[in-house]
């Protein structure tokens, strides 16, 4: 997945502007092997009707209660696993871009 988050309430208008393959061209050394998924997160809550309208310009959405909803389901072990992957994840980067 691809993700951006959107704040505020006009984040309608900029959903068909998340471009991976874009992004990828001008900021990555390597293209991505396979296309991502396109994500949004939004601040707002909406309804299941007017996701449906949105999902198809922007991706998946997640909205505040999505997240919430969701996120509560997540273990204390998975919540580890994650946090270790990320910090990782950023040493990696850090080390790639100081031998940059």
């Amino acid at each position: 997945m691809f993700g951006q988050s959107k704040t505020g309430t006009r984040w309608r208008n900029d959903l068909n502007k998340l471009r991976p393959a874009d992004f990828a061209k001008m900021w990555l050394m390597d293209a991505f092997v396979v296309d991502p998924v396109r994500v949004h997160f939004i601040a707002e809550s909406i309804g299941n009707d007017e996701w449906h309208r949105w999902a198809f310009p922007g991706g998946v959405l997640f909205d505040r209660c999505r997240l919430v909803e969701y996120g509560a389901a997540i273990s204390d072990q998975l919540f580890e696993d994650l946090r270790a992957w990320t910090d990782a994840a950023l040493q990696w980067v850090a080390e790639a871009m100081e031998e940059a």
